[in-house]
């Protein structure tokens, strides 16, 4: 038995000692090609209207009310998401793209939230 587990002990010490080898595909086989008339590019070469290619864009934030829903309003704690994800977003692209966001009113929409719903298919 002790002869078994000192083997066990042994090979794991080997097998632990071996180099780890990590296999890819080569990164043009992950690239998504750019579709025709597409307004918002996903592929590769990375179009111009990309926040990697904008040093410093503001983005308008829109929040909406919908009809029958409590009043909306956007929050400092809502903010501090958005200020938040503009940090990140300049640390992946190495303060490349610093973010502005613009905030507007709240807009009142006709919609409920059930029409909402059932315009974008969603299940009710």
């Amino acid at each position: 038995m002790r002869i078994r587990i000192a083997r066990f002990a042994l090979y794991s010490i080997i097998l632990s000692l071996l180099p780890a080898v990590a296999n890819a595909q080569p990164i043009n086989a992950c690239r998504i090609s750019t579709a025709e008339n597409q307004l918002v590019s996903l592929g590769f070469p990375l179009q111009a209207e990309r926040l990697a290619n904008t040093s410093n864009p503001k983005i308008l934030v829109l929040p909406y009310q919908l009809k029958g829903e409590p009043k909306y309003t956007l929050t400092e704690k809502d903010r501090e998401y958005f200020t938040q994800a503009a940090a990140t977003i300049s640390q992946l692209s190495q303060n490349k793209s610093n973010i502005s966001f613009v905030f507007g009113e709240t807009i009142n929409l006709d919609y409920s939230a059930l029409q909402m719903r059932i315009s974008l298919m969603l299940p009710v």
